[in-house]
């Protein structure tokens, strides 16, 4: 990151100097307008491009960690999965976080796959996707509303596995599914090294997620 930013100083210097010199020169105000715009733009352009850069590392990052993000054709979104969980009732958006995470959680244990390509990541609060979260941040603590519109998943046998999952989730509130969430492997493992309160944004991995939750699948015979 302080590499990052040493490069954006020096653009910031290349542009100034390019200001300057535009300004010294006795060019018309039309011209020293354009100058200004292009050593504008050059400078968020070469942002933007160091941004997307160290957004694409993390996520390459992430995607090496783990072996299960392959099959990006059949995995179904997060904010459909989320719908699915609003369709049932209106909850607030804690719980909608980690009633999508048990649902990604269980579909690695059962199918040794995702069912969505979102991370998630050890938050104080127990496991949150950002994805999610930048979705309905505006919801606040207040509940968010019941879905009423149609649901479009790519494979229709995964609104039965929600279901299953709603099932033994969906009659806790909250802050009982984030005690839950708290007291188990993935996301201890993911805070190792953090205080209670620490900001975190560790990634929860998927190993773990399948590992963990996989050894406590009922064995059918």
């Amino acid at each position: 990151m302080r590499l990052q930013f040493c490069r954006f100083f020096r653009i910031m210097i290349y542009s100034v100097f390019l200001c300057l010199s535009g300004l010294s020169c006795g060019i018309h105000s039309n011209e020293k307008r354009t100058v200004l715009q292009s050593s504008f733009h050059f400078t968020v352009f070469n942002f933007r491009a160091l941004i997307a850069k160290k957004s694409k590392e993390r996520l390459v990052c992430y995607a090496g960690q783990n072996k299960f993000l392959e099959r990006r054709h059949s995995m179904e979104s997060i904010y459909e999965v989320a719908r699915f969980f609003l369709s049932q009732d209106p909850m607030s958006h804690k719980k909608l976080q980690k009633l999508c995470y048990y649902a990604q959680a269980w579909y690695l244990a059962n199918y040794d796959r995702v069912l969505f390509p979102s991370r998630y990541e050890a938050w104080i609060h127990g496991p949150v996707s950002p994805d999610l979260y930048n979705h309905y941040r505006e919801w606040g603590w207040e509940r968010i509303a019941k879905n009423v519109q149609p649901l479009y998943f790519k494979d229709s046998g995964n609104i039965a596995f929600l279901q299953r999952v709603y099932g033994v989730y969906g009659s806790y509130c909250a802050d009982e599914l984030e005690r839950i969430a708290c007291s188990e492997g993935p996301w201890k493992n993911a805070r190792r090294g953090c205080s209670p309160l620490e900001y975190s944004r560790n990634p929860i991995l998927l190993d773990d997620m399948r590992n963990y939750y996989g050894r406590r699948l009922v064995k059918r015979k």
